[in-house]
């Protein structure tokens, strides 16, 4: 239950980062819940395979792996650029290449 209300937060969250920068925002709580799972099932797995069967220490990779998977999806929401900005450069007009020179 407790993972659920973490998730419920954390894409809520995540969510509004990527309004922010004038994205989408189901796109990237999609990869919070993504990332969260599938990095805490690779670290049962790892937990499992070094601990040679410990299930604690099993359970205490998988909620590191869990808790680093949602760490990088923050990143990658946070540091998105802005969809309103412009990407790359701009070649701007030149108006006027001639100089006026009046006589007094």
């Amino acid at each position: 239950m407790l993972e659920i209300l973490i998730l419920w937060h954390f894409c809520k969250k995540v969510g509004s980062y990527a309004r922010e920068r004038g994205r989408q925002a189901i796109g990237y709580q999609l990869l919070v819940v993504a990332m969260w799972f599938g990095m805490e099932f690779i670290g049962l797995a790892a937990g499992y395979t070094l601990s040679h069967g410990d299930a604690g220490m099993a359970y205490l990779f998988g909620v590191a792996g869990a808790v680093g998977g949602l760490i990088a999806a923050i990143v990658i929401a946070k540091t998105r650029s802005n969809l309103a900005e412009p990407q790359g450069f701009a070649v701007m007009p030149v108006t006027s290449l001639r100089t006026e020179n009046t006589a007094p």
